[in-house]
């Protein structure tokens, strides 16, 4: 039998194939393949994104993997733009951009007896084209997450969803429904308190009731859950961060969407104060201190670069210092990958930027496309405050400020507590050049010129002078 696609731009018959290992495809089947899997197979997201040198289409229902499949470049670039035909949509938008994060359109697709409501979004990245492919409803019913816990009606024991009695009393176990309220669950989390409430979201402190590990989940507003942009934005930063490995960055380990349309994001909790807290509180700090941070927000930022990740809105509120961590052995996590941009898109104003204007590189002000630099601009500013308790550009009027980011030198960085050797002054100066190519290119770079930055501080032909 057919099916009927349907969408705000176009209508056309296909039939849907699906095989878990097809000997060869085209771009016009590698659609009907994608789109066959929501309508026929239960896929609430289908991927197709780039890999190295191929692509590769992937397919999931809830939190499980359904498969995957290594597809040629050739033919997943006119999968793309057969996609882009059917719904309309621009496939070289860029990723990352308002108008990226808008690049959406609703598909409905009909096969036999079934149908399945879609949101379809299509982004152009520096490696490739990305196709996005989420169901949010089948046969006219809202897709419920999948019961990630089972429990006990009568001991209230919690097992793995794949247990079906009681191991303790031998009684049939039920699932557990997403209740995102205080003293309700989510997936395996039993929501404990409200840590914070935002513009965007509220924050639950969470435990998982399998495991005993400790939590937090943010549930994205009712009102802004409904908003496409804001909803995908959510949850493709959710992914962003996900990716992205390192001790240093606050772990990222599920994401989703409730029954009820809402985004969440579960992350590790964090115990102890943020960077900006102790600014605050104690004004600069000691140079060696300073350098030693900025090392470890750079070694951050390297991981994230390496998986393709740009915070865009580094800032000390963005960084934790943890429970335990010292002067002379910082612990610290980076948090809020792209948080901004949830915020800024709501407003629809082409006026309005993504990034908190004190910490902005000028490349991000006027606009344009941000690499990793853009993030080392940012670690410039957060070291010179480091560094002196002072911002290096102070205005009253955001405009004044922004002006300031693009067309004023920066004065040279000083501390209150100690004199700077110039390995440490030329270092901040690199940081906040106006042109990203006069920047270091890397943040390995940064690390590295800061351990020499270090090593001058702590040089004692150096110390000898300071107070």
């Amino acid at each position: 039998m057919a099916a009927q696609i349907t969408s705000s731009s176009s209508a056309r018959s296909v039939e849907p194939p699906y095989s878990d290992r097809p000997s060869a495809i085209d771009g016009t089947a590698l659609v009907e393949l994608a789109l066959a899997l929501s309508v026929r197979r239960g896929a609430t997201l289908v991927l197709i994104e780039p890999r190295g040198d191929r692509y590769e289409l992937r397919a999931e229902r809830g939190r499980r993997l359904l498969g995957r499949l290594s597809i040629a470049a050739d033919v997943a670039a006119c999968a793309v733009g057969h996609l882009a035909r059917i719904t309309g949509l621009d496939p070289l938008v860029e990723a990352g951009t308002p108008e990226g994060l808008s690049n959406l359109a609703r598909l409905t697709v009909r096969a036999e007896r079934s149908s399945a409501q879609l949101i379809v979004s299509i982004v152009a990245h520096s490696t490739g084209f990305e196709a996005e492919i989420r169901a949010t409803a089948v046969d006219d019913r809202p897709i419920a997450p999948e019961s990630a816990v089972r429990s006990c009606p009568h001991c209230g024991m919690f097992t793995p969803p794949t247990e079906s009695i009681c191991p303790r009393d031998r009684a049939p176990l039920v699932d557990v429904e997403d209740d995102p309220r205080v003293g309700g669950s989510l997936g395996p989390h039993r929501l404990d308190q409200v840590l914070g409430s935002g513009a965007m979201g509220t924050v639950f402190a969470a435990t998982h009731v399998l495991l005993g590990r400790p939590a937090a989940i943010k549930v994205l507003h009712w009102t802004l859950a409904h908003d496409a942009q804001q909803s995908r934005a959510f949850l493709s930063e959710a992914r962003a961060a996900s990716r992205v490995c390192h001790p240093s960055v606050l772990e990222v380990t599920d994401y989703g969407i409730l029954a009820d349309g809402r985004p969440f994001v579960v992350m590790e909790r964090l115990e102890g104060e943020s960077l900006a807290t102790r600014i605050d509180r104690e004004g600069a700090l000691p140079p060696a201190a300073a350098l030693r941070i900025a090392r470890m927000i750079a070694e951050a930022l390297e991981a994230a670069h390496d998986a393709g990740v740009v915070h865009n809105d580094l800032k000390p509120s963005n960084v934790m210092l943890l429970d335990g961590s010292s002067d002379f052995a910082p612990r610290l996590k980076v948090i809020d990958f792209g948080a901004a941009s949830l915020i800024e898109l709501r407003q629809q104003d082409s006026d309005l930027v993504v990034g908190t204007p004190q910490y902005m590189s000028p490349e991000q002000i006027r606009g344009a496309v941000t690499d990793g630099r853009s993030d080392l601009y940012a670690l410039g500013v957060v070291l010179f405050r480091l560094l002196s308790g002072e911002l290096p550009f102070e205005r009253s009027e955001v405009d004044e400020l922004l002006t300031a980011h693009l067309t004023v030198a920066p004065p040279p960085v000083t501390s209150p507590l100690a004199s700077l050797p110039q390995a440490v002054t030329r270092l901040v100066a690199r940081m906040l050049a106006k042109s990203a190519d006069a920047r270091h290119q890397t943040a390995a770079e940064v690390v590295t010129d800061i351990d020499r930055a270090i090593a001058a501080v702590e040089r004692p032909s150096w110390r000898r002078w300071l107070p």
